[in-house]
């Protein structure tokens, strides 16, 4: 199935209420301990080459996105937000940072992913931002943006 572009992504500021910021090396602690408390089950490793944001709230860490550079894409290693912070915009305002970062990054693959094929809710999530079915099995779904020239 070949790959189609999608559009870029609409920017729309992010509420007063959450700031965004790469993740500084005194803050990997932090950030290891959330990523486990949303992904129990993930083994989360941080390469030097990768980029981790996170989002803060009033009440302190409420959002991450973690970015890998490969050859050809940006790989999205993971978007996590709190389950008390979520439908509040702030998985889509840290969707549309990943976005940006593929695009200032010059990745001509774009922005790439993988989820669970049962995960009906997060598959819905991406499409909605554009993203496009790449290929299927039965546990996983990899899915690709790309910037429309």
């Amino acid at each position: 199935m070949g790959v189609k572009r999608a559009s870029r992504p609409n920017v729309s500021p992010i509420s007063n209420a959450y700031s965004i910021t790469q993740m500084k090396p005194a803050q990997q602690e932090e950030f290891l301990l959330f990523a486990h408390a949303l992904f129990p089950r993930s083994r989360i490793q941080i390469r030097e080459s990768d980029e981790v944001h996170l989002a803060y709230g009033k009440a302190g860490l409420a959002g991450f996105v973690h970015l890998r550079p490969m050859q050809n894409d940006l790989y999205l290693q993971a978007i996590g937000v709190l389950p008390s912070m979520r439908r509040r915009g702030l998985g889509r305002a840290l969707m549309e940072l990943a976005m940006r970062r593929s695009i200032l990054l010059g990745f001509p693959g774009g922005l790439t992913l993988k989820v669970r094929t049962s995960n009906a809710e997060a598959l819905s999530f991406y499409r909605a931002r554009g993203f496009l079915l790449e290929r299927q099995n039965l546990s996983t779904t990899r899915l690709r943006w790309r910037e429309l020239n």
